[in-house]
């Protein structure tokens, strides 16, 4: 695996427990435990991940 693939994954990764943590937090709110902080990370968390990745991508082809 070379090491744009092992970034590509790793970023999908981040992405993937970013969505659960952002999942998780709307999970505590419902059952009335709200930390607005946890949702607020989460979700700044997810749109870095997304706008790093379509960076990323971007770059894919011209990486050596």
């Amino acid at each position: 695996m070379s090491l744009k693939h092992f970034h590509l994954f790793f970023i999908a990764a981040s992405l993937t427990l970013m969505g659960y943590v952002l999942w998780w937090t709307r999970q505590q709110a419902a059952s009335g435990l709200y930390w607005p902080g946890s949702t607020v990370a989460a979700a700044l968390g997810s749109a870095a991940g997304l706008t790093y990745l379509a960076w990323f991508l971007r770059r894919y082809k011209s990486l050596v």
